[in-house]
């Protein structure tokens, strides 16, 4: 047993000798730079706040706080209460709620990929009640003060149709508005508050100086939640959707959704460069706003007339196709093409032709139709445009006297608005089409309504009196009568120059 037990313990002293070996072995192995393994240095750090010629990384920026300027805005943004009746829908007889109106039964009901209001909801959540009389909807959507005298911008499709229309400012305060003028073609109304201001306000900015990219906020009533604020970026520019001929959006990603229609679209500087007014059914984060150097356009002619006059030249005109130019030998596809010119219309009194192809209207070039319609909209009436055209490759320039688009004009409701003077009358611009209807008097003001209880009234101003002067001085529109009365001292009767059949007199109007 001793012998076996020494046999044993010389094997285990072999063994642990050999390992002992083979690991001081290893380890001078390791230490030896002729075995050292190919291995890469370890990366230098990267600075991220500065750039090199080889490196041109961004500095990393926070994004600033939003909220200076939305609590700035705010008080300029209000919600807007209309009171409609709506006649042959199916649902309730009285509707009284703070929303969007329901549309007819079956529109849109698939939701397919077209542009629509946002104050169109699902029309499936439409309650069925068959062969009501006309209901009476409370419709709710946005809008914004543009100076202290109480001037708000809307959409028309807020106030279309409305009889009484309440604004409701961010500190709970709720004052009555009249409608001043409506635009269907471009979706805008103009609306004046009837309480004297000065009134919170904010500035219509440069829409033609935004870019892509910028950041924008929009402020509205969402589903009557109201001054909701988001933020957004400017996603395109220019874009036409099919909501009218003079389509030339600003889209944006900010949410926008039923109850914000006409509020503002902001820049950063809070400044207005678009009135929001449509989203894209069945897409998310896709909104239109109208750009605000349109809006300002629309305005001026609001604020003036009540409605908006266009210019019109009676030549009708397609797009030039790749086919199209090659046809008539154009090195591109811009112009418009003349498919027909209307007999006795101004382009045909001056010498324009179908298949003439209009590449320049006073002086502006014109890429496609689009071009020419907003050009030739806007051309004063009356006035001489110089129109240039190609013909058979040669290039002419034509003297065009510009006429008049005749659309009918949409009806406000009450005719003027009401300022610091409210003498109880609802008064219509005599334009060409109402002077058909009058023998005679082809200037003034047709008094087309008078409130029972009012000064006019009581006065004697009759419906169907032509008003030619307020206080000696002449008004031929709305904003003359305003202004007239803007001017007047409270303490003095207000004098009228008024003409009633063939026989004009004077008339005094105590404010007492």
């Amino acid at each position: 047993m001793d012998k076996l037990a020494k046999i044993i313990g010389l094997v285990f002293l072999a063994l642990a000798l050999a390992g002992a070996s083979a690991w001081l072995s290893s380890s001078l192995a390791a230490q030896s730079p002729l075995n050292q393994p190919s291995v890469s240095p370890p990366p230098s750090p990267v600075n991220l706040t500065k750039t090199s010629p080889s490196s041109e990384l961004p500095d990393l920026v926070d994004l600033p706080s939003l909220a200076n300027l939305a609590e700035r805005i705010k008080p300029a943004v209000v919600n807007i209460f209309a009171s409609k009746t709506v006649s042959n829908v199916k649902g309730p007889v009285e509707i009284e709620r703070d929303g969007p109106p329901l549309p007819p039964d079956g529109f849109m009901d698939d939701y397919s990929e077209r542009p629509r209001s946002p104050e169109s909801p699902n029309p499936k959540s439409r309650p069925k009640r068959e062969n009501s009389p006309p209901a009476k909807e409370r419709v709710q959507g946005s809008g914004f003060v543009i100076d202290p005298e109480g001037f708000i911008i809307t959409n028309d499709h807020v106030v279309e149709g409305a009889g009484d229309i309440t604004v409701k400012f961010v500190d709970g305060r709720e004052v009555i508005a009249q409608t001043v003028g409506r635009d269907p073609k471009t979706d805008l109304a103009l609306l004046r508050l009837t309480e004297s201001g000065p009134y919170p306000f904010i500035t219509l900015g440069d829409s033609s100086q935004t870019q892509i990219g910028d950041w924008v906020l929009a402020i509205g009533n969402p589903f009557g939640l109201e001054h909701t604020v988001t933020k957004g970026i400017v996603s395109a520019q220019g874009r036409v959707i099919g909501a009218s001929q003079y389509d030339d959006f600003i889209q944006t990603d900010a949410s926008i959704n039923p109850g914000n229609s006409g509020g503002p679209l902001l820049n950063l500087k809070g400044e207005v460069v678009g009135v929001n007014a449509m989203i894209f059914a069945g897409g998310e984060g896709i909104g239109f706003s109208i750009p605000s150097s349109l809006v300002k356009k629309i305005v001026a002619r609001l604020k003036a007339h009540g409605y908006v006059e266009r210019g019109f030249i009676g030549a009708v005109v397609q797009p030039l196709t790749s086919e199209l130019a090659t046809i008539f030998g154009l090195p591109n596809r811009d112009g418009a093409l003349v498919a027909d010119v209307v007999s006795g219309a101004p382009a045909n009194k001056a010498g324009v032709k179908a298949g003439d192809v209009i590449v320049e209207f006073n002086g502006k070039p014109i890429k496609g139709i689009d071009d020419l319609t907003a050009l030739a909209s806007d051309a004063p009436i009356g006035e001489v445009a110089k129109v240039a055209l190609v013909r058979d490759q040669k290039r002419l320039t034509l003297d065009l006297t510009m006429g008049r688009l005749d659309e009918p004009v949409p009806d406000t409701g009450p005719s003027v608005y009401r300022g610091l003077l409210d003498l109880g009358l609802t008064l219509r611009e005599i334009t060409p089409a109402v002077a058909e209807k009058l023998e005679g008097v082809t200037s003034g003001l047709l008094v087309e309504g008078i409130q029972e209880v009012s000064p006019a009234k009581l006065a004697g101003v009759e419906v169907r009196d032509i008003i030619l002067e307020v206080d000696r001085r002449p008004v031929k529109t709305l904003e003359e009568y305003n202004a007239a009365l803007r001017a007047h001292r409270h303490e003095d009767p207000v004098v009228l120059w008024l003409k009633r059949g063939d026989i004009a007199s004077y008339l005094f109007i105590p404010l007492d």
